[in-house]
């Protein structure tokens, strides 16, 4: 089905869930948890209690709640994961302004020029119509409203990507492109101003950071899980540091507006 794909076959579990939230910290399911999203979010012109934020693959709300508990934002939050959603729609208490919803971007009715920021954090290589996507926000987004989007890459000579990363990729279902092309396609969907950084020095400052807190946190993780999980998480963020290493995994930021 539509949302076992979104799963990621058995990726966004419970007992995955719960091991991402282990790192990432409450409602967090990307790279860097809160931390990240104070910093990458901090690139937008503005946001205030006026702000309507669209969160695509809002996972359980993380986000989202960083953007109304801080600013007093409304956040619309769609995510095709239902236990992600579940556990976030719990998490959202008596936030009036926070709605997070299981549905697919494209299915859920979103009218046009409704939303003054279109944001999106490591979602968008689970989907390959990026231009019809792309097409999509700026369709929703209110005239000066902004984009800003993380999301895995691969390095802009994809040519050369090492046999580490090509097999990683061939089995992982993403779709991924170039931070460059990146940049291009959201050009092509009308968008100006835009921004298309290579972040990767980030990822690998937050994944460091993660795989020391590992490694300080091992006992309190072999209690709380088991000693696969624990060996699971240090070999697949150690094989996220080969990859980097190698510059063929990639961690781009976007910032783009709709013209006025």
């Amino acid at each position: 089905s539509r949302s076992r794909m979104y799963d990621n076959n058995g990726q966004y579990t419970d007992h995955a869930i719960e091991r991402y939230e282990r790192i990432f910290g409450k409602a967090f399911i990307s790279t860097g948890g809160l931390q990240s999203t104070v910093e990458v979010s901090s690139h937008l012109k503005t946001i205030t209690h006026e702000t309507n934020i669209l969160d695509v693959g809002c996972g359980m709300g993380g986000s989202a709640f960083y953007f109304h508990d801080t600013f007093g934002a409304s956040v619309l939050g769609l995510d095709l994961a239902p236990r992600m959603i579940q556990k976030g729609q719990g998490y959202t208490g008596d936030r009036q302004k926070v709605k997070l919803i299981l549905s697919d971007v494209f299915q859920y009715e979103l009218k046009s020029e409704e939303f003054s920021v279109v944001y999106s954090r490591d979602t968008i290589l689970h989907i390959e119509a990026k231009d019809k996507l792309f097409e999509l926000f700026f369709r929703v987004l209110k005239p000066n409203g902004q984009v800003l989007i993380t999301d895995y890459c691969f390095r802009n000579d994809s040519e050369n990507l090492g046999e580490e990363f090509t097999n990683y990729y061939k089995t992982s279902g993403y779709n991924l492109v170039s931070v460059a092309d990146y940049g291009k396609l959201l050009e092509k969907a009308g968008f100006v101003n835009v921004k298309a950084i290579d972040f990767t020095d980030a990822f690998l400052r937050y994944l460091k950071a993660e795989l020391e807190l590992f490694k300080e946190q091992k006992d309190e993780i072999l209690r709380e899980f088991s000693e696969s999980d624990y060996n699971y998480l240090i070999e697949r963020w150690h094989k996220k540091l080969r990859m980097v290493d190698a510059g063929d995994m990639k961690w781009g930021l976007f910032v783009a507006d709709k013209p006025e």
